[in-house]
């Protein structure tokens, strides 16, 4: 017989999963104690618990595995709160598990105690209280199968006293069911078609998760003639060298993307739920594909929809378009890619300009963040992942970065300051075979500065790319043109480099395009992390377009 600590690990085992991020805490001991006496699940230790909340998101959104996260009461369950909101905001499987009080102390005034399911409900598709040992058996294959098969996050409340306690449970493999999605019959696939061949001025919007139908969807694009839009995340599924991508939506796209949209006559969404209704026009007809029936109109009015992965629906669509030229409609889109990327190069050309807010360490110039965004782009290797945090950077890495195989991590819907760092390391221990960087703000990074840390320790060469023009850019940029003070806008940033080598992170400055490339071939090739404080100007951001 086990104890309940002893079958939760088994059962997570069992269900696929790798690794456990938390901050150690005394309401769960006997847990750590039974990760420790095996070999499957790696518990890896961070700071700050919103950072384990964070990295569990991350894997999640790279891997599609379930991942977990665990806290103690009190604080560390509140802790959490940040990342899970990311993973409910952008639809992943995560599970929390939290230590509580003893059973004797839940109701009363007990240091540390607060109603855990009242705190986490809005955010979790499932949250119980383990009020006995066998009940595990039941609790916590229900929290996984909410996780996993839902794509949302759920949570289980532990007390104290039931970890070591004697479990009946029997570990249960998940149902190989779980997580499948709908298949389309041939006559809704067919209805599609109908309104694609009447067509005569298509578009396709990519999501992150049309990144499997990867090559289908550049065969239709091709045989359809079809430029093709990207969300954010969706960066690298059709890479920029190919002739009809025409870049991303939101704030700072691409000024091609958001011209062909006026001009479109229909735009097919793949696995896509980013939306900026004031930049697509509200009579284009679209028609959705999405894995989950209700997401189909659930956050853009759609003419048609399909339900499906993607890598089943799109070839099909492909068989089924028509084959036809469209020269006049490629020539329009190869003249707008064309004006864009003119744009583009000459925004990343510009030389260094005096660094408006020098800050500790810095130099007295500074690089315009495309120039930035173009240069890391460069020095990554094909497959890369790029972990964003939340910023000015991120619009400029949303008008700048083409991708060819990368793979984007993004706190998509919750945009939550912070996102970067964690998500690097998560990403690196889920594929450390494939470099990682993490492209942050100065503010962002200071979030959870501890992380670095935490990098150190791991021994994980990721690569951190701080983009530091020594404010809040958008924040600021915002109350300017809003009429507001600009009052806390421009918080004092330490020396970056001089507190990564504190942490035991490798450190570089750069001021100019040479000394940014110098660093970046140096960290790509280091075998621990490193740390760039990249002097950046701050230009405001365009938000008028795509």
């Amino acid at each position: 017989m086990s104890t309940t600590a002893e079958y939760i690990v088994s059962q997570l085992a069992a269900w696929g999963v790798r690794h456990v991020y938390g901050v150690v805490g005394d309401t769960f001991f006997p847990f750590m104690d039974a990760i420790a006496a095996q070999e499957q699940l790696r518990f890896v230790p961070v700071r700050h618990e919103a950072a384990a909340s964070l990295m569990a998101s991350a894997e999640a959104k790279l891997t599609g595995r379930l991942a977990v996260c665990v806290a103690t009461s009190g604080p560390g369950i509140a802790n959490l709160i940040n990342g899970l909101g990311d993973a409910y905001a952008d639809r992943v499987p995560v599970l929390a598990i939290t230590g509580q009080v003893p059973t004797q102390q839940i109701g009363t005034n007990a240091k540390q105690y607060v109603d855990q399911q009242a705190l986490v409900r809005p955010l979790a598709g499932f949250t119980e209280l383990l009020a006995h040992p066998d009940a595990a058996g039941t609790v916590l294959p229900a929290a996984l199968r909410t996780a996993l098969g839902e794509e949302r996050v759920a949570h289980l409340s532990v007390p104290k006293d039931l970890w070591a306690q004697p479990c009946n449970a029997a570990v249960t493999p998940p149902e190989p069911f779980l997580g499948a999605a709908p298949c389309p019959d041939p006559a809704t696939v067919e209805g599609a078609l109908d309104l694609m061949r009447k067509a005569r001025r298509p578009l396709l919007l990519v999501g992150q998760g049309a990144r499997p139908a990867r090559e289908a969807i550049m065969a239709l694009a091709e045989k359809w003639g079809a430029g093709v839009l990207h969300s954010m995340p969706a960066i690298g599924v059709v890479p920029w060298s190919h002739p009809l991508a025409l870049g991303g939506l939101g704030a700072g796209g691409s000024d091609a993307a958001h011209a062909a949209l006026q001009e479109a006559d229909l735009l097919l969404t793949i696995a896509c739920n980013w939306w900026p209704p004031k930049h697509v026009p509200a009579h284009l007809p679209v028609i959705k594909v999405d894995r989950q029936p209700v997401a189909v109109g659930g956050r853009m009015e759609v003419c048609y929809g399909v339900p499906g992965l993607a890598q089943v629906v799109v070839p099909r669509l492909g068989e089924g378009a028509p084959a036809e030229p469209r020269p006049e409609w490629r020539g329009r889109l190869a003249e707008l890619k064309a004006q864009w990327q003119a744009k583009l190069d000459l925004e990343a050309s510009a030389p260094p300009a005096p660094a408006a807010a020098p800050g500790p360490g810095q130099g007295a110039t500074a690089m315009a963040p495309q120039q930035i965004i173009r240069l890391l782009e460069q020095a990554l290797p094909p497959d890369a992942i790029v972990a964003l945090d939340t910023g000015d950077h991120t619009v400029w890495f949303n008008r700048v970065f083409g991708g060819t195989a990368h793979e984007i991590l993004v706190s998509g819907r919750w945009r939550t300051l912070g996102f970067g760092l964690p998500a690097a390391l998560a990403a690196k221990l889920s594929e450390p075979h494939r470099s990682v960087a993490a492209l942050v703000g100065d503010t962002g990074i200071q979030s959870l500065l501890g992380e670095l840390t935490t990098a150190a320790d791991l021994g994980l060469p990721v690569t951190i790319i701080v983009v530091n023009n020594g404010e809040m850019a958008i924040e600021q940029n915002r109350a300017i043109t809003q009429g507001h003070t600009r009052l806390g806008t421009a918080p004092r940033n330490p020396d970056f480099v001089a507190v990564a080598q504190a942490c035991g992170v490798q450190g570089a400055r750069a001021r100019t395009a040479t000394e940014l490339q110098t660093a970046l071939h140096a960290a790509f090739t280091a075998s621990s992390p490193t740390l760039i404080d990249a002097a950046a100007t701050a230009p405001v951001a365009p938000t008028s377009q795509g």
